[in-house]
């Protein structure tokens, strides 16, 4: 939010909100680029898609305790049974078998 709050402040105001390096808007395949390059400038050990951005922000909301009913909304899933729910059990057994 900090990040997007200080684009608002420092951006002329648009209607989008990532532009290339000439000021146009960012091509859905120019963003994908841009995500995989950062992940790779990150050494992550697996590619990163833009689509992983969605399941990650997902992923923190269920580990905090949100409303499955808020996060089936915001997602825009019927249910989050096979989508978020399994994988917080997984990673909650995984770490209870380690300690």
């Amino acid at each position: 939010m900090r990040a997007l709050r200080r684009l608002q402040r420092e951006q002329e105001p648009g209607r989008y909100v990532f532009l290339s390096e000439r000021d146009a808007p960012m091509s859905p395949v120019g963003f994908r680029r841009m995500v995989t390059r950062l992940g790779e400038a990150a050494k992550m050990p697996f590619s990163i898609h833009p689509h992983m951005l969605r399941h990650a922000c997902g992923f923190k909301l269920a580990m905090t305790g949100q409303d499955t009913r808020v996060l089936q909304h915001y997602l825009g899933h019927c249910a989050l049974y096979g989508a978020y729910a399994g994988s917080v059990q997984r990673i909650l057994e995984g770490l209870s078998d380690e300690h």
